[in-house]
């Protein structure tokens, strides 16, 4: 099963930012160890019902993957939550 299949196993929004925010942990995981050992590295997510498992070839191929997630997480919690604007004091 790749990412996206594991993302699209649900319609909702709030339950989509849930798997996502399963696999940036697992690449969480993998970057420390990518930076700890500064070889090819894997990640792996099982959560009883789904496998999944991907390897990258550098911190900067795993670090655009993780970008793209992050982003993608965001567009879900602005659909979860619709747009707003925060003001923050100086």
């Amino acid at each position: 099963m790749t990412e996206w299949e594991f993302i699209d196993i649900y319609e909702d929004p709030e339950a989509k930012l849930a798997q996502v925010r399963l696999i940036l942990e697992a690449l969480d995981v993998a970057q420390l160890a990518l930076i700890e050992k500064g070889a090819i590295k894997s990640y792996m997510l099982n959560d009883g019902q789904v496998h999944i498992s991907r390897a990258y070839g550098s911190l900067s191929e795993l670090n655009a993957s993780r970008k793209e997630y992050e982003q993608l997480a965001n567009r879900l919690i602005g659909k979860i939550e619709g747009r707003s604007t925060r003001f923050i004091p100086c």
